[in-house]
């Protein structure tokens, strides 16, 4: 069956946005006739803003996890190597939600642009729209990806058909990625991790129609 891929990679920073597939135009906005006139908007956009704060300062806190998934990755392999072995059994991270698994990862270009093509020709578009940003007036800094550690935690679920005969006709996976760097800490104490980057990666994938769709948010 011939695949049909849809892709969006959406970059977010210093309250700028902008994708492969959308030119940046200038925009004037007229906030005091949204406060005068919307209200009710602003209300609102201040309960996002707090919701998205108070999300920020929670996986902050899941800097410790790196190097737990790092352990864990480095385990699994000995255990590949030598399964006879029961030290090689050890997780640090045993127990998740049904059907989501977090695992340790390495910020790369590769790994984040996965399914979009050539990374090198995704990266120089990128860098393009973010040019377009810039010339147009927007607080856009160019995307370099690092060399930093991270874990990414991941929800998979079966899409199922609704008809009389339920069948899976498709898959989703959601991801969060959060990169973190170290941010010293006393020598009596647990290393403390700075939270650096999160990639939201949505993928759905429908096998009746043959059409997978790929969004990457990089903040």
């Amino acid at each position: 069956m011939k695949q049909h891929w849809k892709r969006t990679f959406v970059a977010i920073g210093a309250g700028a946005l902008f994708s492969i597939n959308l030119a940046a135009e200038p925009a004037v906005v007229d906030v005091q006739y949204e406060n005068k006139e919307f209200p009710a908007l602003q209300k609102t956009e201040d309960i996002l803003d707090q919701n998205i704060q108070n999300a920020y300062d929670r996986i902050r806190g899941f800097g410790h996890l790196v190097p737990m998934a790092k352990e864990d990755r480095i385990l699994k392999q000995k255990e590949e190597a030598d399964p006879y072995d029961f030290k090689n059994t050890f997780r640090n991270i045993k127990y998740t939600p049904r059907n989501t698994y977090i695992r340790y990862v390495k910020e790369s270009a590769p790994f984040l642009l996965v399914g979009f093509g050539d990374p090198a020709i995704i990266q120089q578009q990128i860098q393009e729209q973010a040019k377009k940003a810039q010339d147009a007036g927007l607080q856009v800094q160019p995307l370099n990806f690092g060399d930093r550690d991270g874990i990414e935690l991941t929800q998979f679920d079966f899409i199922y058909s609704t008809g009389p005969e339920r069948k899976a006709i498709g898959s989703r996976r959601k991801s969060v990625t959060l990169f973190f760097s170290p941010a010293g800490g006393a020598a009596d104490s647990e290393q403390e991790w700075k939270l650096e980057a999160v990639v939201t990666r949505l993928v759905e994938d429908d096998f009746k129609m043959g059409i997978k769709n790929i969004e990457v948010i990089y903040d």
